[in-house]
């Protein structure tokens, strides 16, 4: 861990940028953050202290950070930014960026040029009375809230917050998901905003926070804006490939960059533009069950694309790990159950600890995940048959569990601008929800970046006809100019 400290003299502001060291803080909750209005803000002594308003703030020194401050307006960005528009990956001229526009322009311009940053983080911001958390575009670092005897908390993980407010496991959730996980091959996650814990919430992407005296926390939805609209010419080709090939760019900036490949084209989009950019001999990956035949395939097609490319391929099979430290460390961190054990415990008994993991998931978001859209409107029932078509997804369960999604996430037809309401749900309840905990999961082994992970990308992909979604014609143009 190396942090830079200065005072600006001429602008009086407080500068703080610290880069992580993967090699501390151990496995447990790696990559997390813990904050709160109280004063006994507990964390382990390695763990890096800022204060953000009425927030202390203790940081993981596994993730990087920067803090910008003075007696106006505190900004705090937890995790690493990319400005695609300026071509910037400097983390402290970002903090200063948004502390400049929370302090001369106010809330809403600080939103507005968070929204569009690339990269993965969270910030945690303060002007005046008000304390607003505001995610990147699909909010993969993860935020849970709950609030205990007149004190809020905040953090990185479900099991950190419901410690603090002696919150027990939702064992209605539990039930579900086990009734529904019996002789399924689909992927089974929690139906709307129904986590491991009833008294714990999760910030939803496109929404913030925010934490007033004497209140309890706001949800909010900031996007879409107003004046959102998604009609880039050639299918969003030329935006999606500048904004997509300048996120790679920064990603290939890092140390022991790897690219997790497949045989589609959203992982071939990141490995072509990592052959344009990567600095140093590194490989590619693929996870694969030796005993399911589409898994294997899978990771040959994906071994002769990294090979035809003199990329050298590894497969990591699928299987749980014998490092039982590995183990009592994972169910730690998710105390109240692991969504993907298999796969977490895999890559860290198969892959580098010091690596810089590429993942290509979020694409559909703008590709479009759902091809079935038969159902009108949004309502609780046909959100919980999109969820899932399989019996559960029919269940009154299922069908609570979005009915309190739709309140909690004020999901309206009225409020989604030019976006279908079917990519606004896969947006904010799979891949916000299901595909951060897959994430936070890995990062118990290694660093995750993700290029999809850009409102600018997400709208390109999203500018074309529904044809040129489906048959992904942007990625496919921004390869073959590689």
């Amino acid at each position: 861990m190396s942090s830079i400290v200065r005072h600006d003299e001429r602008t009086h502001l407080l500068i703080e940028a610290t880069v992580a060291n993967l090699a501390v803080g151990g496995v447990e909750f790696r990559g997390g953050w813990l904050a709160s209005n109280s004063p006994d803000v507990v964390a382990p002594a390695s763990w890096q202290r800022r204060s953000v308003g009425p927030l202390s703030v203790a940081v993981h020194p596994s993730r990087d950070h920067a803090i910008v401050s003075d007696a106006t307006a505190s900004v705090l960005v937890i995790g690493w930014t990319v400005d695609t528009v300026a071509r910037s990956w400097d983390q402290e001229r970002a903090a200063r960026t948004m502390h400049a526009l929370l302090r001369d322009h106010g809330w809403d311009a600080l939103i507005r040029y968070v929204a569009y940053l690339a990269g993965r983080f969270l910030v945690v911001a303060a002007l005046g009375d008000s304390v607003r958390l505001v995610p990147d575009a699909v909010a993969t670092i993860s935020a849970y809230t709950g609030r205990l005897d007149g004190q809020t908390w905040f953090g990185s993980h479900a099991t950190l917050v419901a410690e603090q407010i002696d919150a027990q496991p939702d064992l209605g959730l539990r039930d579900f998901l086990a009734e529904a996980r019996k002789g399924s091959n689909y992927v089974v996650f929690r139906p709307g905003v129904r986590g491991d814990y009833r008294e714990v919430r999760q910030l939803l992407p496109n929404h913030y926070w925010e934490l007033l005296p004497g209140r309890e926390v706001s949800h909010t939805r900031f996007y879409p804006f107003s004046d959102t609209v998604l009609d880039e010419p050639l299918g969003g080709v030329e935006r999606f490939s500048m904004h997509f090939d300048r996120h790679i760019e920064a990603i290939c900036s890092l140390p022991n960059v790897t690219v997790s490949l497949t045989g589609g084209n959203d992982s071939g989009s990141s490995f072509a533009g990592f052959r344009r950019h990567r600095r140093e001999d590194t490989f590619t990956w693929t996870i694969a069950d030796p005993g399911t035949r589409s898994q294997v395939q899978d990771a040959e097609a994906a071994g002769h694309r990294s090979r035809a490319a003199g990329v050298p391929h590894r497969v990591v099979p699928k299987e749980y790990s014998h490092d039982p430290e590995f183990e009592r460390a994972a169910r730690r961190t998710f105390a109240a159950g692991l969504q993907a054990f298999g796969f977490s415990s895999s890559t860290f008994s198969g892959l580098p600890h010091d690596i810089v993991n590429v993942q290509s998931m979020l694409a559909e978001v703008g590709t479009g995940f759902y091809r079935n859209r038969d159902f009108e409107k949004p309502t609780a029932s046909n959100l919980a048959r999109t969820y899932s078509s399989q019996p559960h997804g029919a269940s009154g369960y299922a069908r609570e569990a979005f009915a309190e999604f739709i309140e909690y996430a004020d999901f309206r037809e009225e409020r989604f601008g030019p976006w279908s309401w079917y990519d606004i749900l896969y947006w904010e309840s799979r891949a916000g929800l299901w595909s951060a905990i897959r994430v936070a999961e890995l990062e118990l082994s290694h660093r995750v970046e993700m290029p999809y992970n850009s409102r600018h990308v997400l709208e390109a992909l999203a500018s074309g006809s529904w044809r040129q979604r489906q048959e992904r014609v942007a990625q496919k143009a921004y390869s073959l100019r590689l």
